[in-house]
């Protein structure tokens, strides 16, 4: 009867629900360093330090890293990778974007 169609929908939609993964939507900028091959660990940890997640990395003469980080860290990274350079690495910023970020499960 109308009862059970009534569960059946239910549970249906209760089962989509639990299977779609949660996640929120954020800004990020989005930016590109070109550096020596010398810098590229240290601003990989300087990256994992801050957040940052590296996008994409070319390698030729100079290693040109892609990465996306959250604008209230920008500044901060900024001044950590001229510190890290010597002054000699700048960061270009590309514009900013939406992302989603997946929740952790509880």
């Amino acid at each position: 009867g109308t009862g059970g169609l009534v569960r059946a929908y239910t549970q249906a939609a209760q089962s989509v629900v639990q299977a779609v993964p949660r996640a929120r939507r954020e800004t990020v900028t989005e930016a590109q360093i070109v550096l020596p091959y010398h810098l590229l660990e240290p601003v990989r940890r300087l990256a994992d330090a801050l957040n940052a997640q590296i996008t994409r990395q070319d390698f030729a003469a100079s290693v040109t890293l892609s990465l996306q980080i959250q604008p209230d860290m920008l500044d901060s990274f900024e001044q950590k990778l001229q510190n890290l350079s010597s002054g000699q690495v700048a960061l270009h910023i590309q514009g900013q974007k939406q992302v989603l970020i997946p929740l952790k499960e509880k």
